[in-house]
């Protein structure tokens, strides 16, 4: 019975690795990276806008309370394993 050895090329080799995606071929290219830079600046505006407008003129910010349950677990496992 004969075996054969394993491969040793690793399917990375196989593939040209791109350091700059900004060559010919690459996936991104100067219009795609302006184009998302664009989006993300008006996402922060947007958000900007929200956050801002939860914000009372007397100093405070208005808005839902939120508890977080993993507290008072926490708390109560403690209890438990210290008596």
């Amino acid at each position: 019975m004969t075996r054969t050895a394993p491969a040793t090329s690793s399917p990375k080799e196989n593939h040209e690795r791109i350091d700059n995606p900004h060559e010919a071929g690459g996936i991104l290219n100067e219009m795609a990276i302006t184009e998302a830079g664009s989006k993300l600046e008006e996402s922060i505006d947007l958000a900007t806008r929200i956050l801002l407008s939860k914000h009372n003129h007397q100093g405070y910010w208005v808005g839902e309370l939120q508890g977080d349950s993993i507290l008072e677990s926490e708390y109560i496992l403690m209890k438990f394993i210290l008596g």
